[in-house]
C-alpha cells in the first residue's frame, strides 16, 4: 500500500488483523438405567465436557437434585446436602476434555411402580450461556422402579378334602413365583 505524506502528516492504514476470541462450552450429560429394583444400588454417570475453544476460566459445579425416594450412597469428588449432589470442576478443563462423577443411588420402596426423572445441571466456568442453575441442564433420565412381587403356592396330593387312611402318602408341593423384579435376597419357605 501507498502511504500519503501531504502535508507532512503520514497516512498508512495497516492491514487488519484478525482475533479469535476463545470461549469455554460446557455441557453436560447424564447417564442411568432405564429400569432398577426396590433395594438394589445403582449409578447416575454424569459428564461435563468442555465443547468450546478455550478452558474454563472458573471452576464450573455440576448440580444434581436427586428424585425423593432414592437414597443417595456415595457420590466421591462431590458435596450431599439433603437430596442434592454438588460437584466442582475445576479452571482449566481444556477444550474438548471432560470430567466424571459417579452418583451412587438406591431406590426405596416409596417409589416401587414410579417413574423416577433425573437432570443434572452445569453452571459457572466461563461458560457465558451457563451461569445459572437451569441454564445448561442434561436430558433427563427416566428410571423404572419395580419391587419383585412373591406369590406362594401350596398343593397337596391327594388333594385337599379327599378321604386318607392311616399310613397313606401325602405328597405337599411348595411353589414360589418371583414377578416383576428380581428379589434382593433369598427367598425362604418355613
Amino acid at each position: 500500500a501507498r502511504c500519503s505524506t501531504a502535508r507532512g502528516r503520514g497516512s498508512c492504514p495497516s492491514p487488519p488483523v484478525n482475533t479469535l476470541i476463545g470461549a469455554p462450552s460446557l455441557g453436560v450429560a447424564k447417564n442411568g438405567p432405564t429400569n432398577a429394583t426396590v433395594g438394589v444400588a445403582y449409578d447416575y454417570v454424569i459428564t461435563v465436557t468442555n465443547t468450546g475453544t478455550a478452558a474454563t476460566t472458573a471452576v464450573a459445579t455440576v448440580t444434581d437434585a436427586v428424585p425423593a425416594g432414592l437414597t443417595i450412597n456415595t457420590a466421591a469428588g462431590c458435596s450431599i446436602a439433603g437430596q442434592t449432589v454438588t460437584c466442582p470442576v475445576p479452571a482449566g478443563l481444556a477444550a474438548g476434555a471432560s470430567a466424571n462423577f459417579t452418583v451412587n443411588v438406591t431406590p426405596q420402596a416409596s417409589t416401587s411402580g414410579t417413574t423416577v426423572t433425573n437432570i443434572a445441571n452445569v453452571t459457572g466456568g466461563g461458560d457465558p450461556d451457563c451461569t445459572a442453575v437451569g441454564d445448561c441442564p442434561s436430558p433427563p433420565v427416566d428410571t423404572q422402579i419395580s419391587r419383585p412381587v412373591v406369590t406362594f403356592n401350596k398343593s397337596a396330593n391327594p388333594a385337599s378334602g379327599t378321604d386318607v387312611g392311616v399310613g397313606d402318602v401325602i405328597t405337599y408341593t411348595l411353589s414360589v413365583t418371583v414377578a416383576d423384579a428380581p428379589t434382593v435376597s433369598d427367598v425362604v419357605l418355613t
